[in-house]
C-alpha cells in the first residue's frame, strides 16, 4: 500500500493535478484522494481501475508490482 500512495501522488503532481483533479474524474471528495495518498485508504476494485485510465499507467505500475508504467 506504501508503494501506492507514494506513486499516486508522484504521478499527481508530475503531471501536474491537484487532488481535486483526480477526485472530480473518479467522483469522490478531495478527502479521499488525501486519504490514498497517505496510505490510510485504498481504492475499490473498480474505482481503481479508473485511476490507472486516468493517469494512463498499467496497474502493475500503480501498486509497486512494476517498475514500467505501460507494462500491460
Amino acid at each position: 500500500m506504501d508503494k501506492f500512495a507514494e506513486r499516486l501522488k508522484q504521478l499527481r503532481t508530475e503531471r501536474g493535478f491537484y487532488q481535486r483533479d483526480i477526485g472530480e474524474a473518479l467522483g469522490v471528495s478531495t478527502a479521499i484522494i488525501t486519504e490514498y495518498e497517505s496510505g490510510r485508504k485504498c481504492p475499490a476494485f473498480p474505482r481503481f481501475i479508473e485511476l490507472c485510465k486516468f493517469l494512463d499507467v498499467s496497474s502493475d505500475y500503480l501498486l509497486g508490482l512494476s517498475d514500467d508504467p505501460k507494462h500491460r
